[in-house]
């Protein structure tokens, strides 16, 4: 675990003075959502094994009017609860596979333009990976290896809830659009899960096309050497740069940026105890790696954003009456006044007790000869 002791030292050599948080209020803090167009095809894959899809929406609490506007973002923990009751009611454990063949072409939305224009698989892949955030916070991808190539999946799914049938559907939606990409013939070397067989009637899919195999030590398609070089077909440089700028837009219009989640994550855990990155990670249902990697697309990082928040709130506890020295350095999350002090002089050059005496006055600020924090967030 990192220390506080640890946190200061680094947060000091950023410099800066008392950024704030863009006031845009506070936000609850989300938990993973994805994409609704990832469950179309579940009301139909239901209804043709005899199950009542709007109560079974209705139990997991999911709106069918949301579930039909593909722009939607519902609770990642309800859509995945919504297939596993389909599949053990119907008895078919092989219903998420079922609701990607009944959904057709996977609609990815704006990144469906972005895929499309790149010169090749791999670039395709990777600017699915880069962006996959704007489609779902529980799925990650990677692709690993260049003689027997993988395209890895990794889902971050609540430890309480059955994810099978949502790796699966997902799983089958990674391979309809590298088939896009290459030719509609096109299909893996061997598809791996990294669950158990499912249990249950299961019917031969005509989405993988080739061999399954469960109990593996990841989850991803196994592909040929030169499937991640193959040339998009009718991929143009001047729409590419189109859609990247098209892409940039969305995420920057974005109702809740990462960063400004993240912010919020933190808020609530200072003055709890021991703070760390793994912490926050933990409460978003993302790893630390996913964690820097998401920040790094705002130009922040674990660290910097935690400085803001300290930032803004040691001066609103400075100016508070009565308040000791002890009892803040314990509400920004600092193990011993002596850290927190040392965290005050390095990033404004006075103690804590000075500024208090000319907290009416503005505070000079050390230059570290650093770039300060965004003041954005």
């Amino acid at each position: 675990m990192v220390t506080e002791d640890t946190d200061s030292s680094e947060q000091g050599k950023g410099g800066g003075g008392m950024s704030m948080i863009a006031p845009d209020g506070p936000a609850a803090v989300q938990k993973p959502t994805l994409r609704a167009a990832l469950l179309r095809g579940f009301e139909l894959a239901a209804a043709e094994l005899g199950l009542n899809p709007v109560r079974l929406m209705a139990g997991v609490g999911l709106d069918r009017t949301a579930i039909r506007d593909p722009e939607a973002r519902v609770a990642a923990v309800s859509a995945c609860r919504l297939l596993q009751q389909a599949a053990e009611i119907s008895g078919h454990g092989d219903f998420g596979l079922r609701v990607a063949m009944a959904q057709g072409f996977p609609d990815f939305g704006p990144l469906a333009l972005l895929l499309r224009e790149q010169p090749n698989v791999r670039s395709a892949m990777k600017a699915l990976s880069d962006n996959l955030g704007m489609n779902t916070d529980v799925f990650e991808l990677s692709v690993v290896g260049e003689d027997e190539p993988i395209i890895e999946q990794k889902f971050y799914l609540d430890a309480n809830v059955d994810g099978r049938q949502m790796i699966e559907l997902a799983c089958a939606r990674l391979v309809q659009i590298v088939r896009r990409l290459i030719h509609d013939r096109w299909h893996p070397v061997l598809v791996c899960f990294s669950h158990p067989a499912p249990l249950g009637k299961v019917r031969e899919s005509s989405i993988f096309r080739c061999p399954i195999e469960y109990d593996c030590d990841f989850t991803g398609i196994v592909l040929r050497p030169g499937d991640l070089e193959h040339r998009v077909s009718g991929a143009n440089e001047d729409l590419k740069r189109h859609a990247e700028a098209y892409v940039r837009t969305l995420k920057a219009r974005s109702r809740l940026r990462f960063d400004r989640r993240v912010a919020d994550v933190i808020i609530g855990q200072l003055g709890r105890g021991a703070i760390s990155a793994d912490r926050v990670a933990e409460e978003i249902s993302i790893t630390r790696r996913t964690l820097n990697r998401k920040l790094g697309l705002f130009g922040h990082s674990y660290s910097s954003i935690l400085r803001i928040v300290r930032e803004e709130k040691v001066a609103v506890l400075l100016e508070r009456e009565g308040t000791r020295l002890s009892e803040i350095s314990s509400e920004l999350g600092f193990h011993h006044p002596s850290a927190f002090s040392t965290w005050f002089h390095e990033n404004f050059a006075c103690t804590p007790s000075e500024w208090r005496k000319e907290h009416r006055r503005p505070l000079a600020i050390r230059s570290s000869g650093k770039d300060g924090p965004p003041s954005d967030l």
